[in-house]
């Protein structure tokens, strides 16, 4: 998988178009720089925006290995690899983010190879892992992924 194309300031689709993207927002959050973010990535950011038609809030995107272990992400977690983003859409009604039911419903159809939804929380994860079919899970408050038929 290849790292995405950028202009110094923003991501650039497979399809040659600037995202609404910056690379800024895909940094790791430690300050340490990390941003190998790819390709398959960002053209399913830039599906998510364009379908919802309003912005999409990037909480996290890439994370360095100390970072990961600091905040206790998944020992081999896609964020590490830059294949992961959680993100959140504001609910303009409610003057907050959508449930993670919410915005998971309106998302789960896009060509993303794996979505999750976190109940009682504000955003989703995603991530363009290898799948030969498209994942939807539910991680409950055990910390369970159950698939969602």
């Amino acid at each position: 998988m290849s790292t995405a194309l950028n202009n110094g300031e923003r991501w650039i689709t497979s399809g040659n178009r600037v995202s609404n993207f910056t690379l800024q927002e895909t940094e790791c959050r430690c300050g340490c720089g990390y941003n190998e973010v790819k390709q398959s990535l960002i053209d399913a950011l830039q599906g998510v925006r364009d379908m919802i038609g309003v912005p999409v809030k990037v909480n996290c995107v890439c994370r360095c290995r100390e970072h990961n272990e600091k905040i206790k992400g998944a020992s081999n977690s896609f964020h590490m690899q830059g294949l992961a983003a959680d993100i959140a859409v504001a609910d303009f009604g409610a003057h907050t983010d959508m449930t993670s039911e919410s915005l998971f419903n309106v998302i789960k159809y896009l060509p993303i190879n794996c979505i999750i939804k976190y109940p009682e929380q504000r955003f989703v994860h995603i991530d363009m892992r290898h799948a030969t079919e498209p994942l939807r899970w539910v991680k409950n408050s055990q910390g369970v992924f159950i698939p969602i038929t």
